[in-house]
């Protein structure tokens, strides 16, 4: 089993700009949950993508 470890700097749990606040944006205008949604769902694309490519029957 491989283990990838996946950044989603820059967050702060704390203040305005923590990543649970209603209002902090990151610098492209989305939020801490937007930025993760996007993260989760492109590493699922690639690990379907790679099953896809080798024949690997999807679950």
């Amino acid at each position: 089993m491989q283990i990838t470890v996946h950044r989603l700097d820059p967050a702060t749990h704390f203040g305005a700009q923590s990543y649970i606040s209603p209002t902090a944006q990151l610098p492209d205008g989305r939020s801490h949950l937007d930025h993760t949604a996007d993260t989760v769902i492109a590493i699922i694309r690639a690990h379907q993508s790679t099953a896809v490519a080798q024949g690997d029957p999807l679950p």
